[in-house]
């Protein structure tokens, strides 16, 4: 019996072409695909099979693609297309295509533990202000957990606006399924008021408790047990050490009980970026040093190529450092003989810059990453990767590693690598990648893994 649900390799309204299943919820899977009319890889969100016919579901899914493409914030994952299509079992099926995201959720970092207080000030004031954003759109997330928040190499992304709503609208769902997680939902959820953008800062104020302190003021999971904690809530903000007392002052507003006595997101947004801004600063100033390097590099290896012997033996004729920047020309020490040339001629005397070998673990990461996109690119030329968009996958991968080095210099990148691995392992089993090609492959990232070491 054909399954009803779409499988690997189906072509989706003649232009989305499945990869991957990339992940499940409670409500939908995500595939990897490619979108082959624009050439770029997508993440396409399709219903549960068991759920794909239903009306109030596919109505949750066209409110999410209505309710983000409404939003244009850099820390809000776009929405590219929404539809819908008959399944192999005749139902009608809908599905959201949206931009794919490569990093890790909020939730797997705070696995590991609490974050350092500016850093999780940091990544909850993006939130705050995308949420404030939505807000100012007349949108409320209403499910704002971990899960539901990305750090990728290009900052945070809040994504999954499955149960979003329009400011005002009635809370009448009489089967829960848009009430979310019960560890992040606010209190004013369980008694059925229209949806109010005080909500979503309730939200941000448990992610910044949990990314502060490691756990959420509520961990319970069941909604009886966590109503009745919430008269009693006691915040440990004040345990985190170093924070300063604005920032706990402020979190403790975001999870007042009453709606009316929290801050408004974009309040919590500026707030929290007052704190954050210093740690900012510091990973900018460390990107734009790489970013001069990488330019001081380049001038060296322009200034040196024209002057490489040609095909015949000959060397073109290259203006001077003087002449090129258009300063004087330094003069000679006393008892120095002056140029045998005329101006203009190629210095017989002038030497290629000398670049210094790599030294520091930085270039040997840098050139295992040069070498895993080279290798990428030959064995797909050489059809040892069969597929384009396997190849466009595993570039994009290398890529977010590397500007993952250097927007987030302290982040955790050997998951990154892991994970690459895994897929090169994937994809073989598939036969997108031959054996021979997987083997060389793994190789490559296996040295940049020892090189992040």
């Amino acid at each position: 019996m054909a399954p009803p649900g779409p499988v690997g390799g189906d072509l989706l309204a003649r232009r989305y072409r499945l990869i991957d299943r990339i992940g499940s919820g409670g409500m939908s899977v995500v595939w990897r695909a490619r979108d082959e009319l624009l050439d770029r890889l997508v993440a396409v969100k399709w219903l549960d099979a068991e759920l794909g016919g239903d009306e109030l579901y596919r109505n949750l899914v066209r409110r999410e693609a209505w309710a983000t493409a409404r939003i244009k914030h850099p820390a809000v994952a776009a929405v590219y297309d929404y539809g819908e299509v008959f399944g192999r079992d005749g139902r009608v099926r809908a599905y959201v295509v949206m931009e794919m995201l490569d990093g890790e959720p909020l939730a797997a970092r705070l696995r590991m533990g609490p974050l350092p207080w500016r850093e999780a000030t940091a990544i909850c004031a993006e939130i705050a202000d995308a949420l404030a954003t939505a807000h100012e759109h007349g949108v409320v997330h209403r499910d704002l957990t971990p899960e539901n928040v990305m750090l990728t190499s290009a900052g945070v992304r809040v994504y999954d606006f499955g149960i979003a709503a329009p400011v005002g609208e009635p809370d009448d769902d009489a089967t829960g399924s848009t009430f979310g997680t019960p560890t992040y939902v606010a209190p004013e959820r369980l008694d059925g008021r229209p949806a109010q953008t005080a909500t979503d800062v309730y939200g941000i104020g448990v992610l910044l408790h949990e990314s502060l302190t490691g756990k959420p003021p509520f961990p319970e999971d069941e909604w009886d047990e966590t109503a009745a904690l919430w008269p009693r809530i006691a915040p440990r903000f004040r345990e985190v050490p170093g924070l300063p007392g604005a920032i706990a002052r402020l979190g403790r507003r975001c999870l007042s009980y009453e709606p009316v006595e929290r801050p408004s997101a974009r309040e919590v947004a500026d707030r929290l970026r007052a704190f954050a801004l210093p740690w900012w600063r510091r990973r900018i100033a460390f990107a734009a040093a790489v970013a001069a390097l990488v330019a001081v590099a380049a001038v060296g290896v322009v200034a040196w190529l024209p002057n490489r012997a040609g095909p015949t033996g000959g060397a073109a004729a290259q203006p001077t450092p003087a002449a090129t920047t258009g300063a004087p020309a330094a003069p000679a020490a006393p008892g120095t003989p002056g140029p045998s040339t005329p101006a203009g001629s190629p210095s017989t005397s002038s030497q290629p810059p000398v670049i210094p070998p790599p030294t520091t673990s930085s270039d040997s990461v840098n050139d295992a990453l040069a070498r895993l996109r080279t290798l990428i690119d030959s064995e797909y030329a050489s059809g040892a990767i069969t597929r384009a968009d396997v190849a466009q996958d595993l570039r994009q991968v290398v890529d977010s590693i590397a500007n993952a080095l250097i927007v987030t210099p302290d982040a955790d990148v050997s998951s990154m690598v892991v994970g690459l691995r895994r897929k090169i392992v994937d994809r073989n089993r598939e036969h997108t990648i031959s054996n021979e090609g997987a083997a060389a492959l793994d190789n490559a990232a296996a040295a940049l893994s020892a090189a992040l070491t």
